[in-house]
């Protein structure tokens, strides 16, 4: 499993492109940015899945091209945030001027979920609140993107619309009592770290 990770200019959130098996590919979190989207035209690369860790326009914001350059690609995210995308209010893209309002999601996910990549691989879907409504992991392997749930050393924001401190909590034990010391977290902005270094401010 190859993982790159590009980063926006404007919000210093993270794109992960995950290349999961030979010349198969998903993104986890497509904000906008020519380098990630240069990088997918000159490799030629063809998309089958992205992910959204939550509704917030520093992640979604690359929805509409990636929709539009790769038609058969299935956005995938949790109930909520599956309606917030298209409400530039719900998503913040209004309090920053852009009035983003993606394309409409392929898969919701309202609960546990578990989807098959391969017939060895994976990959599982935990809708949780706490930094907003419409959080979700996402476990592939020992690994799991977390969006701005948690991100290393810094306090999650829980004072956006829909955050909730309870949630936020019960969120860290999931992480704790889940997925061993090892489990390398992939937040939305900032680096990777593990799961043993995981804290609550």
């Amino acid at each position: 499993m190859v993982i790159k990770k590009f980063v926006n200019d404007l919000f210093k959130s993270n794109t992960y492109l995950i290349e999961y098996y030979l010349n198969k590919f998903l993104v986890i979190d497509p904000c906008d940015n020519n380098i990630f989207y240069k990088y997918l035209l000159d490799n030629s690369i063809e998309l089958k899945y992205v992910f959204l860790t939550h509704e917030h326009i520093d992640h979604i914001s690359g929805t509409n091209y990636l929709k539009k350059n790769n038609p058969k690609v299935k956005i995938v995210c949790s109930e909520y945030c599956s309606k917030a995308i298209l409400d530039s209010k719900k998503n913040m893209s209004a309090f920053y001027n852009q009035n983003y309002v993606s394309v409409p999601a392929n898969y919701i996910v309202n609960d546990f979920h578990k989807l098959r990549l391969l017939n060895n691989l994976e990959l599982k879907l935990f809708p949780f609140g706490g930094h907003s409504l419409g959080g979700m992991f996402i476990n592939i392997a020992n690994l799991v993107f977390i969006g701005d749930q948690f991100i290393y050393n810094t306090k999650t924001v829980t004072k956006l619309p829909g955050g909730n401190i309870f949630e936020l909590q019960r969120s860290y034990e999931f992480l704790k009592y889940q997925f061993n010391d090892e489990t390398i977290l992939y937040p939305g902005h900032g680096n990777k770290f593990l799961n043993k270094d995981l804290k609550i401010w």
